[in-house]
């Protein structure tokens, strides 16, 4: 009777042990679909890898968790989904910073700055000189688009197809960027 025991708590342990063995290796072999999921969501891959080795970290961590016979792949997916979901907010509601000394230095400042619009006049006396010498055929377009006119108004106002309008919007913009690099 006591071999019957010892004998079957040592194949129930068995079973357990190749269990937790096998659910290790298919977490490591979705590492890969993990890794494209995780790069779909992020863009960045050093956060993608972040993202994946926390997944595979909570999934081995709470693998009693798993139901055995469901689906692993989808059960890893909704792990890393909702981990994405959690930084995200927890990074939206505590935003972080970098600050530098040179910023450091200014903290508690903006009071005491007086702003100036010198320069801002400055540079646009600079773009109308540089307007000025457009040919009014692209500097009129280029303005009422400036000013906040869709193309197709202005197409309609002006009388011309539609093509032209941006065509000519185009070729302002290339020369008012030439005339200022020359005023450099």
């Amino acid at each position: 009777m006591v071999c019957i025991v010892k004998c079957s708590t040592f194949v129930q342990q068995n079973i357990n042990k190749m269990k937790t063995q096998t659910f290790e290796s298919e977490v490591i072999e979705s590492r890969q679909m993990l890794y494209s999921k995780a790069l779909a969501l992020f863009r960045h891959t050093e956060k993608a890898q972040d993202l994946v080795q926390d997944t595979m970290l909570k999934a081995l961590t709470y693998k009693d968790k798993f139901s055995e016979g469901t689906n692993l792949r989808g059960w890893l997916y909704t792990i890393l989904k909702n981990s994405f979901i959690n930084d995200y907010n927890r990074n939206a509601k505590h935003p972080t910073y970098l600050r530098d000394t040179f910023t450091d230095a200014f903290v508690g400042t903006e009071n005491r700055v007086e702003h100036n619009q010198g320069v801002a006049n400055i540079k646009m006396e600079e773009i109308q000189k540089a307007l000025a010498s457009v040919d009014k055929k692209f500097s009129k377009p280029f303005m009422m688009h400036f000013e906040g006119y869709k193309y197709e108004e202005i197409a309609e106002e002006m009388q011309l197809p539609l093509g032209t309008i941006k065509t000519r919007i185009h070729k302002a913009r290339l020369m008012l960027q030439d005339q200022l690099r020359e005023l450099r």
